[in-house]
């Protein structure tokens, strides 16, 4: 018999998104009370497509770096490991199962709710500290997109709607991811990296966005790859005994 497979979601949604190559490319803000998080809630979501994994060291998703440690504010990823924090309160080198891998797109997230800090990855939590109140992103040098401070560990890949809420914990347990382009809900401060045509462009933002290096701007269609599970019922036989994976 021929099997038909029906899914309630849609399967992908066009958007835009910012091409990263490795070798210089970042956008940059300059510090702006609308992004300094103090000790309140917040939300910093994005989706991201790496083109290539590092083997060893990190790709940066964002990094600010404050007046001294505890302000500077990161959220990179590894082969196999997302980490957000600073130096006093993160949740670092978080293994994921299963490990990143490139040309596929994930939906990333850090929330904090009190003093809760939780991190997803398509809408699963990989990690959480319940000790985090220090004052993130409060000071310090301009917000970077993509990069570190120092230039290096240059995030390659896509990065598509990149949002901000200052105030809000918007996910505080698993949760289906938005299937759909981001938009400017209550206490967003920044909403970039969804122009179809424009590394500069934001919804939302608290200031100018600089392009550094030759970053690209482009129609993307973004695909997840979310777990699923198939539960085949008892009257079905298979062709050589046993179901395909």
């Amino acid at each position: 018999n021929i099997v038909t497979f029906i899914r309630d979601n849609a399967d992908d949604f066009s958007t835009g998104g910012v091409n990263f190559d490795g070798t210089g490319d970042y956008l940059s803000l300059s510090p702006s009370s609308d992004l300094a998080f103090g000790t309140g809630d917040y939300t910093v979501e994005c989706w991201i497509k790496p083109t290539v994994l590092p083997t060893a060291g990190y790709l940066h998703i964002i990094f600010q770096t404050g007046g001294n440690d505890n302000n500077t504010f990161f959220f990179h990823i590894s082969v196999n490991q997302i980490s957000v924090g600073n130096q006093s309160a993160y949740i670092s080198n978080q293994s994921v199962s299963p490990a990143f891998q490139n040309a596929n797109w994930y939906h990333i997230a850090a929330c904090r709710s009190g003093t809760t800090l939780k991190l997803f990855v398509n809408g699963t939590q990989a990690g959480s500290n319940a000790t985090d109140n220090t004052e993130w992103l409060s000071e310090g040098t301009d917000i970077k997109i993509g990069t570190n401070d120092s230039g290096s560990q240059i995030f390659n890949g896509v990065i598509s709607n990149f949002r901000v809420l200052k105030g809000t914990a918007l996910y505080t347990s698993d949760f289906e991811v938005p299937i759909y382009e981001l938009t400017n809900i209550t206490n967003t401060k920044l909403l970039c990296c969804q122009d179809t045509s424009s590394t500069t462009v934001g919804a939302v933002k608290p200031g100018t966005i600089t392009a550094n290096g030759d970053p690209t701007a482009s129609s993307v269609s973004v695909y997840p790859l979310l777990a699923s599970t198939l539960t085949w019922p008892d009257s079905i036989t298979w062709n050589g005994g046993s179901a395909p994976t």
